[in-house]
C-alpha cells in the first residue's frame, strides 16, 4: 500500500510540474515577469537565469544582464535576431509589436520594435508606469510649451507632464491635454 502511494504521489508531483510549466500567463505572473497587463497572452517556461515566452507567432528569450537590463533574443520561426539596447527591459508584445523600456532611473525611454519590418516605428521618453488597452499605449511625458502664456501653471520645482497615447492601429501619437504637476530627477 506504502509503495503504491508512493507512486501515485510521483505521478501527481509530475503532473504538477508540467502543468506549471506550460500554464497560461495569468495577471500575478504579468508582474512576476515584468510584463505589461492586456499585452498578448503567452506560455513560458522560467530557466535558472532567463525565461522563455512563447507567442503565437514569436518566441521571445529574456535573460537579466549582470548590472542592468535583459538580453532580448526573439524568433519567428524564420529567423532569431538580439535586441541590442541597453539597459533595456522587455515590456511584451501586441501583435508584431515588441515594447521596451529603456533605462534605470525615473525618467526611462520607450521604443516599440515592428518586429515583422524589423524597424523602430516609435520612440520617446516617459515617467511612471506604461499602460497598454485595446491595443494603444498610454504613457506620461514632458510637457512642450514654448508660450509660457499657455503653460498650466505648477508650483516652482515641479515640472509639467502630459499625458500621451501611441495606437498601434493607426501608428499615431494621440496627446490627451490631461497635465500633470509632478516632481521628476
Amino acid at each position: 500500500m506504502i509503495k503504491f502511494l508512493g507512486i501515485i504521489s510521483i505521478i501527481l508531483f509530475s503532473i504538477s510540474i508540467a502543468f506549471c510549466q506550460k500554464q497560461k500567463i495569468t495577471d500575478s505572473k504579468f508582474k512576476k515577469l515584468s510584463i505589461i497587463e492586456n499585452t498578448d497572452d503567452f506560455e513560458f517556461v522560467e530557466y535558472k537565469d532567463s525565461t522563455v515566452l512563447k507567442y503565437k507567432s514569436f518566441t521571445v528569450s529574456k535573460k537579466h544582464n549582470e548590472d542592468l537590463g535583459e538580453t532580448i533574443i526573439i524568433n519567428n520561426n524564420k529567423e532569431v535576431f538580439t535586441i541590442d539596447e541597453y539597459p533595456a527591459y522587455f515590456q511584451g508584445l501586441v501583435d508584431n509589436f515588441l515594447i521596451l523600456d529603456l533605462g534605470s532611473s525615473a525618467t526611462r525611454g520607450l521604443k516599440i520594435y515592428d518586429l515583422v519590418q524589423k524597424k523602430i516605428i516609435f520612440k520617446s521618453i516617459f515617467y511612471n508606469n506604461l499602460v497598454v488597452n485595446n491595443k494603444k499605449i498610454y504613457f506620461k511625458t514632458d510637457l512642450n510649451i514654448s508660450d509660457g502664456n499657455n503653460k498650466p501653471y505648477c508650483p516652482e520645482m515641479q515640472s509639467i507632464i502630459e499625458e500621451h497615447i501611441f495606437d498601434m492601429n493607426t501608428l499615431k501619437l494621440i496627446k490627451s491635454g490631461n497635465y500633470e504637476c509632478t516632481y521628476l530627477e
